[in-house]
């Protein structure tokens, strides 16, 4: 068997969640940075002097840990067994505190280096990367979703930002399992995509979404009264959630037929004129 070199061996090596989370651990709390001033700086004691005031999410908070441990991590000091979520809530944390630093902050005349903040933002975006996602930009700040590089052509193509955004945010990390939070941007992508739906040939991938809107507790009440559907009331969670996963990739799909319905009218026309 032939050797592989270490490239490979890195690529092909799974995320420990535990040991990624004290890496976040040590440049957040551990690794010491000098600033303009001459002091040190851990991120997380320069994130608790600059920055917490300014992060939008601190709600009734007082520090940054206090911030976290309200997100739900516990003793995040301590080492403790984690789980993907925990990385991904605590990197969110990190970046939201990294777009919320004034900008006189930074080089000359500030706080802290230009580069402050990169090897903890290295850190991030390798471990997301590492778990096959990546960072999003949200007009609210940014999140980490699935890396899908099918939902991201049906975004280019929709150019359409309400769409875009509701696309991104159903493959946020924290919506695996959420029910009634992928349903709730279902239906907004339905009321979106309404007009492609009218008079869709029998079949096609836009009756396919347009049955599925309508059958699965998103348009119409189905577990009750005149919509009612006997199939909604008896079924469990996870198989729901696997229906509104094929809707979600129905309405990516449908994006990217129509782009090439479009296409196709574009050769036909070519070729008409250029035979």
């Amino acid at each position: 068997m032939s050797r592989k070199n270490i490239y490979q061996i890195i690529s092909e090596q799974k995320v420990n969640p535990t040991n990624a989370f004290e890496r976040l651990k040590y440049y957040l709390f551990s690794k010491e940075y000098r600033g303009t001033d001459y002091r040190t700086y851990t991120v997380s004691t320069f994130i608790d002097k600059y920055v917490f005031s300014h992060m939008p999410i601190r709600k009734a908070y007082i520090s940054l840990v206090d911030l976290i441990g309200g997100a739900g991590i516990i003793k995040v000091r301590e080492r403790y067994e984690r789980e993907i979520d925990d990385i991904f809530t605590l990197s969110e944390i990190i970046l939201c505190a990294i777009d919320n630093t004034p900008k006189e902050l930074f080089g000359k005349g500030g706080i802290v280096q230009v580069d402050f903040y990169h090897d903890i933002f290295y850190v991030v975006n390798s471990i997301v990367q590492d778990t096959g996602h990546k960072i999003a930009k949200m007009p609210y700040g940014r999140i980490i979703v699935t890396e899908d590089a099918i939902r991201d052509q049906a975004i280019w193509l929709s150019q359409d930002e309400e769409m875009s955004l509701a696309l991104l945010e159903y493959t946020h990390y924290a919506n695996s399992g959420n029910i009634e939070a992928k349903a709730s941007i279902l239906t907004k992508l339905g009321k979106i995509i309404e007009p492609r739906l009218e008079n869709a040939p029998q079949k096609s991938t836009a009756d396919i979404v347009g049955y599925l809107l309508n059958s699965f507790h998103l348009r119409h009440n189905n577990q009750s009264g005149k919509w009612s559907k006997e199939y909604i009331k008896d079924m469990d969670d996870t198989e729901r959630e696997k229906w509104l996963d094929k809707l979600y990739n129905s309405i990516v799909h449908l994006i990217i037929e129509d782009e090439q319905k479009s296409i196709n009218k574009e050769v036909v026309e070519f070729r008409k004129n250029n035979h």
